[in-house]
């Protein structure tokens, strides 16, 4: 069997601070993790592959090139293989361009 974990790369929310005076976020600086529902997926896929060493897990992302360090976590964390999606046309991507790319990359 093979599973894929797409993962997303937001800001680590314990360091995020807010500007109180213009009521917004300040993510300038602040670094970025994995989403914490994906992290519960890929650990998830990893207890399926534990039980069933025939299991393959593969994880994909779309983002710049510091989302490496993001697919290097979850390498670490028990994933076979990693992709990034990357390119300066994606940038600023809504959620349609995204999936439609993320979907491209798990046809491929």
């Amino acid at each position: 069997m093979n599973i894929l974990v797409c993962i997303k790369q937001v800001p680590d929310i314990e360091q995020i601070k807010i500007d109180t005076s213009k009521n917004v976020m300040l993510i300038e600086g602040v670094p970025t993790i994995v989403n914490t529902f994906d992290t519960y997926a890929l650990e998830t896929a990893v207890k399926v592959k534990d039980a069933d060493p025939a299991t393959k897990v593969y994880v994909v992302t779309m983002g710049p090139e510091k989302a490496k360090e993001a697919l290097k976590s979850c390498l670490s964390v028990g994933a076979d293989k990693a992709y990034l999606v990357s390119d300066s046309v994606l940038a600023d991507s809504d959620t349609l361009a995204t999936s439609y790319v993320l979907g491209s990359a798990v046809k491929a």
